[in-house]
């Protein structure tokens, strides 16, 4: 029904961002791959939570605790 045009240009899209971040840390500073990693993985968090609050309506406390294990390792 759709085509696979723009399946590919999806795919096509996933792969550039990929190799963009693939190469970044190489040419940018230290500081701002610290930084995109902290944002990446609070991101995660976010979206993790939104899951299991937003849609499943169940409050769990594993994912402050993961979170905050991970910040102290």
């Amino acid at each position: 029904m759709f085509g696979g045009r723009s399946r590919s240009r999806a795919l096509w899209g996933v792969l550039l961002v990929f190799l963009i971040f693939l190469l970044l840390p190489g040419v940018i500073p230290e500081f701002y791959v610290y930084i995109t990693g902290v944002m990446l993985v609070t991101g995660l968090l976010a979206m993790s939570l939104n899951m299991v609050i937003g849609h499943g309506g169940m409050y769990q406390f594993h994912h402050g605790v993961f979170y905050g294990i991970g910040a102290y390792t």
